[in-house]
């Protein structure tokens, strides 16, 4: 069990990174260079700067797979499942992990969050950074309505509460961006 001042470190770091990345991108956009023409142009090229995001992601492979050798060698290797096996029949053997079909059955979501990560780029280039953080905090909806209609999950106080804040915070948002767009 992580120790608190690991989570609060963990939610801090969530918070600045996500905050300085969005903000980078969005200075990024704003810059401009002269072009081959000799005009001066904005660099609007959300596929550039997404290829450089998982790019930069890939660098964090090494530090994975250095960290799964580490818990091998160390003995540590026990994780605890997700899901819990039922119990098998007598006389049948559980079937061999398949890592081939685990990673194409994972390459889904990967490839979805593919686009959607495009698609927030595309959308930076419209709005501002601010905007863009609330509707990605907007995320936590999709995550709500999934839960209950896929999942069978029921949602307690506290999760309506924090969804209330959340529906009000992005319609605070969407109000100050139309407001701000009437006024150019």
């Amino acid at each position: 069990m992580a120790s608190s001042f690991g989570k609060g470190g963990a939610v801090g770091g969530l918070i600045l990174f996500g905050t300085t990345t969005s903000l980078f991108a969005k200075i990024v956009y704003e810059l401009k260079s002269v072009g081959s023409d000799g005009t001066e142009k904005y660099f609007h090229k959300p596929w550039a700067m997404t290829t450089l995001m998982f790019v930069g992601m890939t660098f964090c492979l090494p530090l994975a797979y250095l960290q799964n050798a580490m818990k091998k060698k160390s003995g540590d290797d026990i994780e605890e499942p997700l899901l819990q096996d039922s119990p098998l029949p007598a006389g049948e053997v559980k079937e061999p992990r398949n890592e081939l079909r685990e990673t194409l059955f994972l390459s889904v979501p990967a490839i979805f969050d593919l686009i959607a990560t495009i698609l927030m780029n595309i959308g930076l280039l419209w709005v501002t950074a601010s905007v863009y953080q609330m509707m990605r905090g907007a995320e936590m909806l999709f995550a709500a309505f999934f839960a209950i209609t896929f999942l069978n999950r029921s949602l307690n106080k506290y999760h309506l509460m924090g969804l209330s804040c959340c529906v009000v915070g992005a319609t605070f948002c969407v109000v100050c961006q139309l407001d701000s767009a009437v006024h150019v």
